[in-house]
């Protein structure tokens, strides 16, 4: 074999010293071929001819780990992307080796990922589906939230606002007695708003609460009972 020949991520970058084995039984010697091969990672070992022939030890024991954990066959599907190439191992910007492979979406573009990005689902939808998914998400959510009621409120619109990088979006509602204002959808579903201001305070102030032998009266201040201070006046 000659120097410069490629087997899987190795080169072979030079010749060692042929090892000597003696068969005792027989008293015969035997000669081994060595080589001096270099991984695509960097990494230079002596390698067997028989082990170059075999293909058994295309790789070092590095990169063979990283190859069997993070394998991912041809043509299997993830998402809309499909794997359409056999694994490359390439450096990243940090220098740092890892297994890629060519993926493509179901619009038609093409794009190396990890292998781990696919078996993790990180990476399901290239960019542009993605905003084409949420855009049709956005509309449905309006269709679906637009007229439904909360108690008194009722949703009549749909806004957003921004407040510097980050847009919040809101719900208009209107409420029985005719108050309009924009509302989080949190507070309406989680946090169980179900009327507006003034008739929450109506609301309050027609119930009575009992205190000892006297009934306070929210809306008459003057049936309530004495403050803190009053009773340290006495």
């Amino acid at each position: 074999m000659e120097i410069g020949y490629e087997f899987g991520d190795r080169i072979i970058t030079g010749y060692v010293e042929p090892k000597k084995s003696i068969d005792k039984r027989y008293g015969t010697i035997t000669l081994h071929e060595r080589y001096l091969c270099r991984c695509k990672c960097g990494k230079e070992s002596i390698i067997y001819e028989s082990g170059i022939k075999s293909g058994k030890q295309d790789r070092c024991m590095k990169c063979a780990r990283r190859f069997k954990i993070n394998f991912v066959q041809k043509g299997t599907v993830y998402g809309t992307y499909t794997v359409i190439s056999d694994p490359i191992l390439d450096e990243t910007r940090n220098g740092e080796k890892h297994c890629f492979y060519l993926c493509r979406c179901t619009c038609g573009n093409e794009r190396r990922l990890r292998s781990t990005e696919i078996k993790k689902g990180r990476r399901i939808t290239c960019l542009e589906c993605h905003m084409k998914l949420q855009a049709v998400n956005k509309k449905r959510d309006k269709k679906a939230v637009i007229g439904e009621t909360f108690g008194e409120l009722t949703v009549i619109g749909y806004t957003s606002t921004k407040t510097g990088k980050e847009s919040k979006n809101f719900l208009i509602t209107k409420c029985s007695c005719g108050k309009i204002k924009k509302r989080s959808k949190q507070s309406l579903e989680e946090y169980g708003t179900s009327m507006c201001v003034n008739c929450y305070r109506d609301r309050v102030g027609l119930k009575r609460k009992k205190k000892g032998n006297e009934i306070q009266d929210h809306r008459n201040p003057s049936s309530m009972g004495p403050t803190k201070t009053q009773k340290r006046n006495q």
